[in-house]
């Protein structure tokens, strides 16, 4: 396991998962499905660079209930609920908030993954300051790509059997 994993990915579900009660008071980033050209690998790694962005701006990372990524992978009925087609059929679910949370004052919308809406002033790097000061503080010999390559292979998205402990 690369360094960091298990911190970064028990990280990442507290994010996503606040208590529901707390979810009304949270910003969000919503992403719809826009990857109809590409293959489940494309869009899970699209999906992990998003919630990366989503997190740089303390935004939780929420799929649109009725175009959500991952619908042309799976059946119709994979699972109950506002969005019963979405990658939350091949994993754990993205988060405990839901689009009942948004409002127009709390959320950005990205429409499109190769075009990143100029309220978000991003960097050339979606990864969350905390994952590369912890990188750079416990190996600080790591090149910028290893960092890279660390957040591709280490932090996106949780296998279902895989739920962090509390």
């Amino acid at each position: 396991m690369p360094p960091l994993t298990k911190f970064t990915q028990e990280y990442i579900y507290k994010w996503q998962h606040p208590d529901p009660s707390e979810c009304s008071k949270k910003q969000f980033l919503v992403i719809p499905h826009y990857w109809d050209n590409n293959g489940l690998g494309t869009v899970v790694h699209a999906t992990g660079w998003i919630l990366g962005l989503a997190m740089r701006h303390n935004r939780i990372l929420v799929y649109q209930d009725s175009r959500a990524p991952g619908q042309n992978f799976v059946e119709p009925d994979c699972k109950t609920g506002p969005s019963t087609r979405s990658l939350d059929c091949i994993f754990e679910s993205f988060s405990s908030c839901s689009t009942q949370n948004i409002r127009p004052d709390n959320n950005i919308t990205l429409f499109n993954y190769w075009k990143i809406p100029a309220e978000l002033n991003i960097s050339t790097s979606a990864i969350p300051p905390v994952f590369g000061q912890a990188l750079k503080n416990g190996f600080p010999d790591m090149h910028e790509d290893a960092i890279k390559y660390w957040a591709d292979s280490s932090c996106c998205i949780h296998d279902a059997h895989e739920r962090p402990s509390s």
